[in-house]
């Protein structure tokens, strides 16, 4: 699904500096659990809805995104210079952009579709797709920054993008209200980190005079329609929630899986990691699964620990993060909430080798578990109880389901190849 250009020569590996990932997405998260505190104490539960929901009806696009970033760095670390990845970007940049735009105005323009929609602010219409598409453009400009080994640069935007996103909100709160406010700033604080980013980027390409360009990754549609089917998972639930709930219950679940989230945040340097290193291992034909046992015992280890953490000190996260009077009936439920985003991360994880890997039948995978996603919201998802426990149906399913299509041929395969010969 990922394929080479060729077998002359290893790729590079997109991953720089172990410790820059981790702690750049680690500081991050925090920023962003403090962004949550400010929206939360300054925010009525209905417009707290709407400005979390616009936030994560293009949260699936994360997982995508980090593929792209992995790609882009793999553009950037090539050292033949034959590879016209520059020109390939600003494309994208520039289409995406626009077709983020005219997305915006068309639900904005649109009154029947923003209220079906439940986006009552305009704001939250013009600022959803922008707010997606920012985001992704951001992080795809950060993967290239690392391909170049610059790590500090890398770490620095991935950081900045929060705090800015925090110092807007508070700052243009006075002019357009906080909810407007808010929604601005998540839709320009990516804006900005991306410029920065492609300003410390090469200007152009520089032409190779060894032969033709070659791309070291290239991408099938099914790999897309992969890509964008599993993103989904991660937010149709909160979608959902929204349409279905009251307004202060889907406020409350929008807060609660807010939080919630981070375990995904926890496994995507080590399935970025993983990308690579399977990446590598196709190309110099060598088993692949013991790197994927590695990477899943090191995402069980702290998935599980912090489960457990969630477990013993979630109504102290909720007292922390959110209001006690407004959050505190439903605390109980953010335990079984990041269960349920741990199995899903488990389950990128898994998918993120599948790609790699060049697994038969991808698409099918998330395909089946969006469809099950949604039947099961539709019998369970009235109460806020059900969205959570559904959450972690689907989580166990994905987990299994993912596993069956992705590991039990190659490892059949690698078992009916039996060990490798030591060439002479």
């Amino acid at each position: 699904m990922l394929e080479p250009a060729g077998r002359s020569t290893p790729p590079t590996d997109v991953v720089r500096g172990q410790f820059t990932l981790p702690l750049a997405y680690g500081s991050a998260l925090l920023l962003h659990l403090l962004f949550l505190k400010s929206l939360v104490y300054r925010l009525a539960l209905p417009d707290l809805a709407v400005v979390l929901v616009s936030a994560a009806a293009f949260a699936g696009l994360f997982l995508p995104t980090v593929v792209l970033q992995a790609a882009f760095a793999q553009h950037a670390g090539r050292r033949d210079g034959a590879t016209p990845w520059l020109a390939r970007l600003d494309r994208l940049i520039w289409g995406a952009s626009a077709f983020a735009v005219a997305i915006g105005a068309a639900i904005a323009w649109a009154p029947g579709l923003r209220d079906a929609l439940h986006w009552p602010l305009i704001a939250a219409a013009l600022a959803s797709p922008v707010i997606g598409v920012g985001s992704a453009l951001s992080r795809v400009v950060h993967g290239a920054l690392l391909g170049l080994e610059r790590e500090r640069w890398f770490a620095a935007l991935t950081i900045a993008e929060p705090a800015l996103r925090i110092g807007m909100a508070l700052a243009l709160s006075p002019w357009c209200g906080a909810a407007n406010a808010a929604l601005i700033a998540l839709a320009v604080a990516p804006v900005l980190t991306l410029i920065v980013g492609r300003m410390l980027l090469p200007r152009q390409d520089t032409a190779g005079a060894a032969g033709p360009a070659r791309r070291p990754l290239e991408f099938q549609p099914r790999t897309w329609l992969t890509l964008a089917l599993a993103g989904s998972l991660s937010f149709v639930d909160v979608v959902f929630a929204n349409l279905r709930l009251p307004v202060d219950d889907a406020a409350r679940y929008a807060g609660l899986s807010a939080i919630a989230r981070f375990p995904e945040l926890i496994a995507a340097p080590l399935a970025l990691a993983l990308l690579a290193r399977t990446r590598l291992r196709v190309f110099t034909r060598d088993p692949a699964l013991p790197d994927l046992w590695r990477a899943l015992g090191r995402v069980a280890l702290w998935l599980g620990a912090a489960v457990a953490f969630t477990h013993l000190v979630g109504r102290d996260i909720v007292r922390i993060l959110l209001h006690t009077e407004t959050f505190g009936g439903v605390a109980s439920l953010l335990p079984v909430l990041v269960l349920g985003h741990a199995l899903i991360a488990v389950t990128q994880t898994l998918l993120f080798f599948g790609i790699a890997n060049g697994s038969v039948g991808m698409p099918l995978v998330p395909l089946a578990l969006l469809v099950s996603y949604v039947l099961l919201l539709l019998e369970r998802g009235t109460t806020l109880a059900g969205c959570a426990w559904t959450t972690v149906v689907i989580g166990a399913l994905a987990v299994s389901f993912t596993a069956l299509v992705v590991v039990v041929p190659p490892w059949l395969g690698e078992r009916s190849r039996g060990p490798r010969k030591p060439s002479s």
